[in-house]
């Protein structure tokens, strides 16, 4: 699916970035876990120990999308989930580009969140409500890479030395067709489509979005994710927002704004007819101090 980028000004590519210091190395403290839960699948591991311990958290809320990366930890840096840049690869420091990142804490620990894509993952969204950035707004994801690379201004070049992922994507991808069997949808195998649904009008849908107003007063920055689903006319029959939890009427209006406005081009099947299918949404909401 052809990808869609919103927002006050066009994404830039990014131009190599001077060589970074060298960074620290933390070393796995466990293996992988895998969690499902009633809207996502997650899969989890901590490196280093003490007050270096960093936990990172590769989140999917089904399949056909991309996956939400959260690092938590006592040493990154702590705030209200400001949009912020760090510089991340999944590879070598050497390789991190300047992203855009969501920074915020849980309990006393700091945590960054960015938004990560492998091949062909539709339904990526990006706002900017406020102020401009020439910096990507996701990171493309290498499954075959072994290291995931991340500094910010605020915290020295770290590489988290993640291993051989074939294993842990495998289970990944089993949870997210169990979470989706989870769900009774009566839509298609994404396996067996030729084609996905196809947002027609993205911008027009994220314009009219009525986003939570204490988010806006306060100029906090969210991932949203939302999943439903797309009959053979293209209309959505169901929507649900998967997460972050906000107030329930806040929910809903999401899910009403995108129902209301939405046009698609449904999905197709082996045959090349009209099928009701999955359509995962994930938006990225920046507004900067």
């Amino acid at each position: 699916m052809k990808r869609l980028w919103l927002g006050l000004l066009a994404l830039l590519l990014v131009a190599p970035q001077p060589a970074l210091a060298q960074a620290r190395n933390l070393e796995p403290a466990g293996d992988w876990s895998l969690r499902q839960d009633s809207e996502y699948c997650r899969l989890s591991r901590t490196f280093g120990s003490g007050s270096r311990q960093v936990a990172l958290y590769l989140y999917s809320y089904g399949p056909t999308g991309g996956y939400q990366v959260i690092l938590v930890g006592q040493g990154l840096p702590r705030n209200e989930n400001k949009a912020r840049v760090a510089n991340i690869a999944w590879g070598s420091i050497a390789d991190a580009e300047p992203s855009m990142v969501i920074n915020g804490r849980v309990g006393n620990q700091g945590s960054i969140t960015f938004r990560t894509y492998p091949a062909q993952a539709g339904g990526r969204f990006t706002w900017i409500w406020s102020g401009t950035s020439d910096n990507r707004t996701e990171v493309p994801f290498n499954p075959l890479a072994q290291r995931l690379a991340i500094s910010t201004g605020e915290l020295d070049p770290i590489e988290l030395p993640i291993g051989d992922m074939a294993q842990p994507l495998a289970q990944l991808a089993n949870c997210e067709a169990a979470l989706a069997a989870s769900w009774y949808l009566s839509v298609a195998d994404p396996a067996t489509l030729t084609s996905q649904p196809e947002l027609l009008n993205g911008y027009e849908v994220l314009r009219s979005l009525r986003w939570p107003a204490t988010l806006l007063l306060n100029r906090q920055s969210l991932l949203f994710q939302m999943r439903m689903a797309v009959d053979a006319q293209g209309q959505v029959q169901d929507c649900v927002l998967q997460a972050p939890l906000i107030d329930q009427q806040d929910a809903r209006l999401l899910c009403r704004d995108f129902t209301r406005v939405a046009r698609f081009t449904p999905a197709t099947g082996q045959d090349g007819q009209p099928v009701a299918a999955l359509f995962r949404a994930s938006t990225l909401l920046f507004l900067f101090d």
